[in-house]
């Protein structure tokens, strides 16, 4: 993994700003070359993130650069230092949902298991919602559709990406924190069957 540290004054010069103020692809690309490696370097030594965690959170960094760049003020300070506090507030952000993420969601389908449950878990002609506790399958039924339909394909097995794109999904952050609130809205409702 390359580890150099990026050009700096590269990125903190007014007319590399005005460039990327202004939209130019190749001043992004110059952004994603000089940053991405090194924040994900930082990232996974400061914050104990997982490779494939912190590449995610990279690209969420970078997009909101993107989307926030014609805020930035070269009078208040430098870019670098504008794009590494967008990311630390991005990773502090992200553990905090991870903490709140209590059970993960495989302990949250096994949760109040009875004997006559844990026999059905290994029958082959059920489909996964009737795998499930009468509670768990209870409240999910009373989740809002869409809620239901997250939780549908994530019983299916199905992948993050695949996820992302039926539920029409754009970063993997908003998938997180999706993942986050159906995962506490069912919490909640399983508390108030009990």
């Amino acid at each position: 993994m390359d580890t150099r540290i990026p050009s700096l004054d590269k990125l903190n010069q007014p007319d590399f700003i005005a460039r990327l103020q202004a939209g130019d692809e190749t001043a992004y690309q110059n952004v994603m070359e000089e940053l991405a490696t090194w924040f994900a370097v930082y990232i996974k030594r400061k914050f104990g993130i997982t490779e494939e965690d912190a590449k995610d959170l990279v690209q969420d960094v970078i997009m909101n650069v993107y989307r926030k760049i014609k805020r930035f003020e070269p009078a208040k300070g430098k870019f670098t230092q504008w794009a590494f506090s967008i990311l630390r507030n991005q990773c502090l952000d992200w553990l905090r949902k991870r903490k709140r993420e209590r059970l993960t969601f495989r302990e949250l389908l096994a949760a109040d298991l009875s004997i006559q449950d844990e026999a059905k878990i290994f029958r082959d002609d059920l489909s996964p919602l009737e795998k499930l506790p009468r509670e768990v399958r209870a409240a999910i039924l009373r989740l809002p559709g869409r809620y239901q339909q997250f939780v549908g394909l994530m019983l299916l097995g199905a992948s993050e990406d695949y996820t992302m794109g039926i539920m029409q999904i754009k970063t993997h952050s908003a998938f997180r924190s999706l993942k986050s609130r159906v995962l506490s809205k069912l919490r909640m409702e399983i508390q108030q069957l009990k």
